[in-house]
């Protein structure tokens, strides 16, 4: 050995049992080979201390050349004065591994060779915690970016992705398009046939989504499911034609038929397109203006995609305003019902009246009801108007009867109320109330309910009928059904729609359709109601058809009930 070891063999005997002592291996190293090991560094990698100094250190390491890439870092370090610390993955005598934190200092800096102090600590069990602990925070990162029914990237996600994309596409680094999608009637399948089933529908719908663009080659796109049956493809697409290519795919693919639990079930989709930079440049703008788009489509009949428009956005605050402003237009008594009078035409006489709601809101004025009414039906407040329709009717038509008006009154029931629980119950509870005949009641459905739930609707029908409640099929030749299918509901009115009405006596119109529901309707022993009538001439053509009622502008506009008692009270006095 070189000369002055035998001083550094004393010192190290000296501080032997100190080190010795510690919980920690620890060794002493010259010319990059163990000379003196303590028990913990013995007991650490399961060798003697005579085994240590035999083999040297490379045998702890995986592969000898990983020894030498240690050295090669380690002694220039202490070389140049520095405390070498590292963690390295080495191995015991039996094979096994395990982390260890490696502390080295040289005893002479002049000559790191002449002398280095290793501190050896086992600290797998700090690594394993280390390492679960990112596995748990890299779970917990998935679950926060994930829609867990899906799979799909969610809302956070989604806003994440589109903040960084919106401002690349911005700096002009490219074109964004955004498609919000909407999946049409998807309420119909969660309330006929349960939300499990929905639930699995909509996987299907994601997985969809995935092989449309993966084998369409829509490169850089990042599919989100936002909620509910809402999605959102996000692009990066140059052009509007290559923009309508992708929207295109995606609303032939899912009107092909799904097949979920045994049900072949066909959804179609209504997508609004927004553009970045185009449209916009902030995420919550796209989003927001992607949606309006979208509720365009709707509009148009649902099955379609439009692309944003400047314009849009004024009618969707609108929307916005009138469905917030509905929410509270029944408990601050804004709305009322007119009564639109339903005439024999044989007689002339007024023999019922149709229940129509009217809103008067204290700044915006009259609200159509072609407007305000699809927005009750969207977001359910539906239900309670017409609940209170039906109540309030009830209850006019009782002061009727007092003042010896002879008439009935129709009210219109909503599909959404039809799926009420124990609907035909609370109508009849509603009529007793108000202590009213229930023969001088008539229920006007359309044809979608009738075709949503046939085993309910008959079922609740036939309860309704039994009272002697009539009911009347709405805007009959607009929808599904057939005269021969209504043979299976107790239905005793058919109302022509007025589009078929406005044909009659109209330059190139046809009257054929309009005559043919009149015949075909008392086949059926069914009564008939032409509705929109606005001239004479439709009055005589229907008279001379067999059609018995009529109502329309040309026999009277729907009127508060003020007004309508007094018509009824002239009548009466004839």
């Amino acid at each position: 050995m070189p000369r002055g070891d035998a001083a550094l063999r004393q010192t190290l005997a000296q501080q032997q049992a100190i080190l010795e002592g510690l919980q920690v291996g620890v060794g002493f190293f010259v010319d990059r080979q163990p000379v003196w090991v303590n028990p913990q560094w013995e007991a650490l990698f399961q060798r003697s201390g005579d085994e240590v100094r035999r083999l040297g250190t490379a045998v702890y390491f995986q592969a000898p050349e990983d020894w030498s890439a240690f050295g090669g870092r380690a002694y220039p370090a202490l070389a140049r004065g520095e405390v070498v610390t590292e963690e390295l993955q080495l191995r015991r005598a039996d094979g096994t591994l395990f982390w260890c934190r490696v502390r080295g200092s040289a005893v002479d800096r002049a000559d790191p060779l002449r002398g280095v102090v290793w501190i050896f600590e086992d600290v797998t069990d700090r690594r394993l915690a280390a390492d679960a602990m990112q596995r748990y925070q890299a779970h917990l990162e998935h679950l926060a970016h994930t829609d867990p029914l899906t799979g799909l990237p969610n809302r956070q996600y989604l806003h994440a992705t589109l903040d960084l994309d919106a401002a690349a596409a911005a700096a002009g680094g490219h074109a964004l398009a955004l498609l919000f999608i909407d999946l049409d009637r998807f309420k119909i399948v969660n309330d006929t046939l349960g939300h499990a089933l929905g639930d699995q529908l909509l996987c299907a719908v994601a997985q969809r989504l995935r092989g449309c663009l993966d084998a369409g080659g829509s490169g850089g796109h990042c599919i989100a499911r936002l909620g509910g049956d809402e999605f959102t493809v996000l692009c990066r697409l140059e052009g509007r034609a290559a923009v309508e290519t992708v929207a295109r795919r995606l609303i032939a693919a899912l009107a092909e038929p799904f097949v979920v639990d045994g049900y072949e079930l066909t959804v179609t989709a209504s997508i609004g397109i927004c553009r970045c930079p185009h449209d916009g440049a902030q995420p919550a703008e796209l989003l927001m203006r992607a949606d309006t788009a979208m509720y365009r489509a709707k509009e148009r009949g649902r099955n379609n995609f439009q692309f944003y428009e400047p314009g849009m956005g004024r009618q969707a605050e609108r929307v916005h305003l009138l469905e917030r402003e509905l929410r509270h237009a029944l408990k601050r008594h804004q709305l009322e019902l007119h009564y639109q009078p339903k005439v024999e035409l044989a007689s002339g006489r007024a023999s019922s009246v149709e229940a129509l709601i009217r809103w008067q809101h204290p700044t915006l004025g009259a609200v159509s009801p072609a407007e305000f009414i699809p927005i009750a039906e969207e977001v359910g407040a539906i239900v309670p108007i017409g609940e209170w329709a039906l109540r309030e009717a009830c209850s006019q038509l009782a002061r009727w009867r007092a003042l010896g008006c002879d008439c009935s009154v129709a009210v219109n029931l909503s599909s959404r109320q039809f799926r009420q629980p124990d609907l035909a119950g609370a109508i009849m509870r509603t009529i007793d109330e108000a202590g009213v005949p229930c023969e001088l009641v008539e229920l006007e459905i359309t044809e979608g309910v009738l075709m949503e739930d046939t085993d309910g609707t008959i079922a609740a029908l036939k309860l309704l009928a039994g009272r002697g409640i009539r009911i009347a099929v709405d805007d009959f030749g607009m929808g599904y059904s057939s005269l021969s299918y209504l043979r299976r509901f107790p239905v005793h009115v058919l109302k022509i729609d007025r589009c078929f009405v406005a044909d009659i006596g109209r330059p190139g119109g046809d009257a054929t359709i309009a005559r043919t529901i009149i015949a075909m309707a008392h086949a059926l022993n069914l009564q008939v109601v032409a509705e929109g009538v606005e001239t004479a001439a439709q009055a005589d053509f229907l008279r001379q058809h067999g059609c018995e009622t009529a109502q329309g502008h040309f026999f009277g506009m729907p009127l508060p009930a003020r007004e309508t008692t007094a018509l009824l009270l002239r009548q009466a006095r004839r």
